[in-house]
């Protein structure tokens, strides 16, 4: 290669790694001593550039040095210190929306940190190990909990308030587990409302059964029909045709020129996306907790995209 392909190599990799051997330089250049110098010395000064343009100081800007020790030669930055800060951030930001990642993250992770200062490593490693590796076992209640949600009953539960006082609700009715916030939360209807409460604050729970009302939507329709909600729509009449072929209709309520009203049995997942694809041409109209199950997850998309 090149004087000038050899820059651009060496370049590139004191970037990302921080750090070069001189075995890999000589496995790939086969140069002396003197020359590793001078292309250290070109690399510098295109690091140098960069930082300058980015508003460093000349008193702040990186230097490449030998070490006698490491046998290599080492990138020295006093962004090093940002990345950190950027890492621990990222990984926070991660930790606040999901306690699992995968593997692949985990080792995507390790490797990062492994090329920032030493000084930091120990608290980025501590904060690394706080994660599971998807596939670990879940969490305990969870899966309880999500069992009663499953089979259609109300439960009712002990748990601590905001005094750390303990508390009793009676037979509210969970609708799914959520993680937000570094917490699992069971969200759940209570009095017509939406809630939520912090898993980790439920000190015993128990379930019973629904007890149905046909005429009633604030219930889920029947066991045949687990995880399913009653839900009543307004449909555009063009987009109707094809939505009754794909979507059990129970009633229609009405049919006029523009729209038709009907009810269906499907899961919420299916009512959030055919309503956010096709607004406006569908819209809930009951019952409420649907509609406002609907506007809080916008709201939260909504949120996570505009952070």
């Amino acid at each position: 290669m090149s004087k000038k392909s050899n820059i651009l190599h060496i370049h590139k990799k004191i970037v990302l790694e921080k750090f070069i051997p001189v075995s890999y330089l000589n496995e790939h250049f086969d140069k002396s001593q003197r020359t590793y110098q001078r292309y250290m010395k070109e690399v510098e000064k295109v690091i140098h550039d960069t930082e300058r343009v980015l508003g460093i100081g000349e008193e702040h800007l990186s230097k490449i040095t030998y070490s006698d020790e490491e046998k290599g030669f080492i990138l020295k930055s006093i962004n090093n210190k940002q990345d950190s800060r950027e890492l621990i951030a990222l990984m926070i930001q991660l930790k606040s929306i999901t306690p699992f990642i995968s593997s692949n993250v985990i080792q995507y992770f390790s490797s990062a940190i492994s090329k920032i200062g030493k000084e930091d490593q120990p608290m980025l490693l501590d904060y690394l190990d706080q994660f599971q590796i998807d596939g670990e076992a879940t969490p305990e209640g969870l899966l309880d909990l999500q069992q009663f949600i499953y089979e259609g009953k109300r439960i009712s539960i002990e748990y601590y308030d905001d005094d750390g006082e303990i508390c009793i609700k009676n037979e509210i009715k969970p609708l799914y587990l959520i993680y937000q916030f570094y917490h699992h939360n069971l969200v759940y209807i209570e009095n017509d409302s939406i809630k939520q409460i912090k898993v980790v604050d439920i000190i015993d729970w128990q379930g019973k059964p629904f007890e149905q009302d046909e005429n009633n939507y604030d219930d889920v329709c029947t066991d045949d029909s687990k995880d399913l909600i009653v839900t009543r729509l307004r449909i555009e009449n063009g987009f109707y045709e094809g939505f009754k072929r794909t979507f059990p209709i129970i009633k229609e309520v009405s049919i006029t020129d523009q729209y038709a009203v009907v009810d269906v049995n499907i899961a919420f997942e299916d009512i959030f996306f055919i309503c956010c694809w096709a607004a406006p041409r569908v819209q809930i109209i009951k019952p409420n907790y649907v509609i406002e199950l609907f506007n809080n997850r916008v709201k939260l998309i909504n949120q996570i995209h505009h952070d």
